[in-house]
């Protein structure tokens, strides 16, 4: 070849060929294509078609597959200079291409269009993002269409396409895009995790799409919820988030499961420091509002410490704004909340880190322990830096604090220092310390332990101070005698100021007292204090609890929770204070069945569950009956306990179960009441499996209500807004249940009574329930006994028997179909280990006449079913039961019918809720409904949570607001619009909207 001589160009398959060696040779070629294209425009565009759709066709996912596909959306993103009108030209009619083809009945095809058209779209530069208005409008609906494919990984790539089809509108806040609003339909019911994360990386982030990018860190998927905390980050200012949904991102992202969201999570708070507070930690706890979010801003700091972001021990001026911390000036005034909280955080870590590192060192030896105290003493260094030269020096900065104004947050983080941080072995240290105390704990004015936390802080304190807890319980009650003067006998404050005063000075007493409560070990009885007035601690029940049940809601509630805790004492109910016992379990009676306050009720549910789970339900009975002998004496103080003094506390809590939820459920139902006797009766029945109980267990009737009852919470749609509460229902039975047999056997037990409970809480037998509430306990079964533990006396074989007689029983009308259904596939599901002969042949006769006698074809079918797997444990086929046994199986048959005869009719003639927006209709109306709807059920809703093929080839699912046309001719190639004329039918352009960075498709949102 002469040396002037021009190198031949490269075919298009040759290019094709070639860009499959490696990505870095992509722009290379695609100049040497755009070179082919000008010279021979149309061999160059049939020899690329053929190419094309040569590559669409392939099944098979490989690395030259997907380069091929980069390598195309690089030739269409490169346009060469000074022919930009013959490339857009030339890219429209690929796009026009590619849009034909969206529709194709290969599902192959389908994927390979819309990653290609994703490819494409994706990779323009904003200043080439430009399409004429017929394509962009074509393009935005076929991509829409293809959200609603039948294939997880084709409407993966559709909802990638559309990221840059968004309209934010005249508005800017995608009120009215469509391709926002199909976004948001998507994630409510997509199932599959891919589509979920492509959703996400796309959605623009708006006020009408913030809700549902705040959701998804629930997501089932750690993929997913890991993408929602990235589109947080990347798409979301920290301003443009409420100081809750601020909070919950943290409470949901720090507590995660998965080491990966965790780490997301962590990334985003990095993110809020650098960018949102410029590096400065009083700046960020500031945005995290601390007074409503204490513990969500500690979380964050602790996590921020932990990746590395912050080092407590060398701290810089722009992190701390030029705080001067714990070392101030006396004169320089308290310091702002934030900082206080910054350094008791600070404080606190390097304390617990030097502590652990000093541990370690113990324990380990060589070179590991020389580490190991180095950085321990790094720790203790750095926090003897953070502290005032002496103690005295911090207990008069705490004064200070708790001497201002406000709600005493900064003092409450000083005194968790002073009691966490500071060594007080010496006696100057100690005695300033004591003085702090005693000011604080008789400060009647300012009452600073009127909130709980604070008064926490201050017995913290206290206890460091006092030497041993008879010293602390004196110190103690001698305070709150001389904040509340119960030495002496004057009369009540007359103006509601005072009024108001003293009750914060009983709160504040109350506050303290069960704060000792809590954690002290002395009795009741044993003498600790010199002041006449509160001698014991029994006596805080006689001078404290009494007067303040007459006191605001606030007031009671601690009152009855000092209550409780006196109970709780060693001595609480022994037989020597068996009349101050009896008196307190009155009280707690009285103040959970009759005080309108919420917030007692709870208390007072909560002390008395844990006084059962404690002490036991028959002690606490034995101990209130004899209050009953002198009614007169008790019916002024607490009537309500009177006129329930009949039954057990067991009945009284269930009592307010039944009462909750069903039927009879309002919106004003007291849900804090019913969760606290929820779980504290769950936590009864755990407590009873545990080896030494130390009272006497329920009896098996009292364990039958109670898991009945809570068998129905659990399932009660009426008790969502409870979620605290089926939460804690969901992991008690999943804990429970597998336990031991003897557990099963008492759920077996338990099952049908629940469901009839079920079946008459519902508007209607239909709509109750009970058909969900026997699926959860089939689930609660099936599942394996802990141990080596036999598993014939599950109680399995009972429950089969019972409820095939409960299906034969029940009424055969439409309106009981559905329990009717889940009885048969409970008893068709359960195991028959250790099933006697007699009981196949008794349930086998059951099974068969349920077969004969239902109409319903599923049921029948589980009947059958059952039947057929009792045949083959029958030993002698051809005995049957004699004519007594089979008289006397359905006599039991039609007693039970009887026995359920009222319930049964009850719950047929429950009034049906109002359905509104739905008008009557007839049989034949019904059917077209039926099959309209199931011809627009949306593909999402039928498939696997995971999966990511389907053996289904049709061109595409059904969306769930409009039937999509058939596709009659979509599969054969259209004929391809020449590049000439789409140039003359080009008129206007519509700019697509950059991505870059996701920033740029951030709508306004206010604060």
């Amino acid at each position: 070849m002469s040396r002037g001589k021009k190198k031949p160009l490269l075919s298009v398959a040759q290019v094709f060929n070639k860009c499959q060696d490696g990505v870095s040779g992509h722009t290379k070629y695609s100049k040497i294509l755009w070179d082919v294209q000008e010279a021979e425009p149309e061999k160059c565009w049939n020899e690329f078609l053929f190419c094309l759709e040569h590559l669409l066709a392939l099944p098979e996912s490989n690395t030259h597959v997907e380069r091929a596909l980069r390598f195309v959306a690089t030739f269409t993103s490169q346009r060469p200079s000074g022919r930009q009108e013959a490339g857009d030209a030339f890219v429209e009619d690929v796009l026009t291409h590619l849009v034909s083809l969206a529709e194709a009945e290969d599902k192959v095809v389908r994927l390979r269009v819309c990653q290609l058209l994703q490819l494409i779209i994706n990779n323009q530069a904003d200043e080439e993002a430009a399409l004429s208005e017929d394509l962009a409008d074509s393009l935005l609906e076929t991509m829409l269409a293809r959200l609603r494919d039948k294939q997880p990984a084709i409407r993966c790539q559709a909802a990638l396409a559309l990221a840059r089809l968004a309209d934010p509108g005249e508005a800017g806040d995608f009120g009215e895009d469509q391709v926002t609003a199909s976004y948001l339909k998507l994630l409510s019911t997509e199932k599959n995790k891919d589509v979920r994360k492509a959703v996400l990386h796309s959605l623009s982030a708006a006020r009408c799409s913030l809700p549902e990018i705040l959701n998804r860190t629930r997501d089932i998927s750690d993929e997913v919820r890991k993408m929602a905390y990235a589109a947080v980050r990347d798409r979301i200012p920290l301003e443009f988030l409420s100081l809750e949904q601020r909070a919950c991102l943290i409470r949901r992202g720090l507590g995660d499961r998965k080491p990966a969201v965790r780490d997301c999570a962590v990334a985003l708070m990095c993110h809020w420091l650098n960018e949102d507070a410029g590096g400065s930690v009083p700046s960020l706890l500031r945005l995290l509002d601390v007074h409503n979010a204490e513990e969500e801003a500690e979380e964050v700091l602790l996590a921020l410490i932990e990746c590395g972001r912050l080092q407590p021990a060398a701290l810089t001026e722009e992190a701390t704004e030029g705080d001067p911390g714990l070392r101030r000036a006396p004169g320089s005034g308290p310091m702002l909340d934030e900082v206080a909280l910054m350094w008791r955080i600070f404080c606190t870590w390097l304390q617990d880190e030097g502590t652990a590192k000093g541990r370690a060192a113990a324990a380990a030896s060589g070179a590991v322990a020389s580490v190991e105290a180095a950085r321990a003493s790094d720790a203790l260094e750095a926090l003897e830096a953070m502290l005032p030269v002496s103690a005295e020096e911090l207990m008069v900065l705490v004064a200070v604090h708790a001497a201002a104004d406000g709600p005493g947050f900064a003092a409450r983080q000083l005194l968790t220092v002073a009691a966490r941080c500071v060594d007080l072995s010496d006696a100057a240290g100690r005695a300033a310390a004591g003085d702090l105390v005693r000011s604080i704990l008789t400060d009647a004015d300012v009452a600073p332990a009127k909130d709980r936390s604070m008064a926490v802080a201050i017995m913290r304190l206290a206890a460091q101070v006092a030497g041993s807890p008879s010293e602390l319980a004196a110190l103690t009650l001698d305070a709150v005698a001389q904040c509340l003067h119960l030495e002496e006998s004057t009369a009540a404050a007359a103006s509601p100021e005072d009024w108001i005063r003293k009750e914060d000075c009983w709160l504040h007493s109350l506050n303290l007292a069960s704060v000792l409560l809590e954690g002290t070990p002395l009795k009741g009885q044993r003498p600790v204090a010199t002041n006449p007035a509160l001698t014991c601690l029994a006596d805080i029940g006689r001078r404290l609890v009494i007067p303040a049940m007459d006191m605001g809601p606030a007031v009671r509630a601690e009152a009855v929770r000092c209550t409780g805790l006196l109970c709780m004492l060693g001595d609480g109910c022994e037989a020597t204070a068996a009349a101050d016992c009896a008196q307190r379990i009155a009280l707690l009676r009285t103040a959970f069945l009759a005080d309108p306050g919420a917030a007692v009720r709870a208390a007072a549910a909560k002390a008395l569950c844990d006084l059962a789970v404690l002490r036991g339900t028959t002690l606490l009975d034995q101990r209130y009956t004899p209050l009953l002998d002198h009614p007169s004496e008790m019916m002024n103080a607490n009537p309500a306990a009177i006129e329930e003094a009949s039954l057990p506390v067991l009945d009284v809590l269930l009592g307010r179960l039944s009462a909750a939820g069903g039927r009879g459920a309002s919106e004003d139902d007291d849900y804090a009441v019913v969760s606290a006797v929820s779980e504290g009766l769950a936590k009864l029945l755990l407590h009873q499996q545990l080896p030494g109980a130390q009272h006497a267990p329920l009896q098996d009737a009292e364990t039958h209500k109670v898991l009945a009852q809570l068998l129905v919470l659990a399932c009660d749609p009426g008790l969502a807004a409870a979620a605290r509460m089926q939460q804690c229902l969901t992991v008690f039975f999943h804990a429970y249940a597998p336990q031991s047999a003897a557990a099963q056997g008492r759920i077996c037990a338990a099952a049908l009574p629940a469901a009839r409970r079920a079946l008459l809480a519902g508007s209607a037998p239909a709509k109750s329930a009970a058909p969900q509430l026997l699926r959860y306990v089939l689930s609660l079964l099936q599942m394996e006994i802990k141990g080596d533990e036999d598993s014939s006396s599950n109680g399995h074989v009972g429950l089969v028997e019972h409820a095939l007689k409960e299906a034969l029983a029940c009424p055969a009308s439409q309106a009981f179909k559905p329990f009717i259904a889940a009885l048969l596939k409970l008893a068709n599901c359960l195991s028959l280990n250790g099933v006697t002969q007699e009981d196949v042949k008794r349930i086998k006769v059951l099974a068969e006449r349920a077969v004969e006698g239902l109409k319903d074809r599923m049921a029948a079918k589980d009947a059958a079913a059952l039947a057929q797997r009792l045949s083959g444990l029958d030993q002698t086929p051809d005995e049957g039961l004699s004519e007594e046994m089979l008289r006397a199986l359905l006599a039991s048959v039609e007693d039970m019918g009887a026995a359920n005869k009222d319930l049964f009719e009850a719950a047929a003639a429950a009034p049906p809720l109002p359905r509104a927006g739905r008008p009557a209709r007839g049989r034949g109306a019904a059917k077209l409904a039926a099959a309209g709807r199931r011809r627009r059920a949306g593909p999402s809703e039928s498939e696997d949570e995971e999966s990511s093929d389907s053996t289904d080839d049709g061109a595409s699912g059904s969306s769930a607001d409009e039937q999509e046309p058939a596709l009659a001719d979509s599969n054969t190639a259209a004929t391809v619009t020449t590049a000439r004329d789409k140039r003359t039918a080009m008129r206007k352009q519509s700019a697509l909207p950059t991505r870059s960075g996701q920033r740029e498709n951030v709508a306004p949102m206010e604060q």
